[in-house]
């Protein structure tokens, strides 16, 4: 069987980079036939990883079919919760910088 991994990549035009690899099923995982592609440091593929946004470096959604705008969309939806933390902790250290000025 084939999974599709869909990389955050910005050396590419609209940002995701497509690549196929054929797979065996285990009982919770998949594990590559040959290898995984360039990018993909894991030894397997979690079943309940297929999906979702895995990869903290890089980033990738592994999906069984090729689904660019779907993995666009995931991809977004995982930059913007990110932001919003960041937003958050930014605000956070404004206010102990601020509590810490006041003497």
């Amino acid at each position: 069987m084939k999974l599709y991994f869909h990389f955050l990549d910005t050396d590419v035009v609209g940002g995701v980079r497509i690549e196929e690899c054929e797979v065996n099923e285990k009982p919770k995982s998949y594990v590559a036939s040959t290898m995984f592609p360039e990018g993909y440091t894991d030894r397997l593929v979690r079943k309940t990883e297929i999906g979702a946004v895995i990869g903290r470096l890089n980033p990738v959604v592994v999906q069984y079919k090729q689904d660019e705008d779907h993995a666009r969309n995931l991809f977004m939806r995982k930059i913007s919760e990110k932001i919003n933390i960041l937003d958050d902790e930014e605000a956070r250290l404004k206010k102990l910088y601020e509590i810490l000025n006041q003497k």
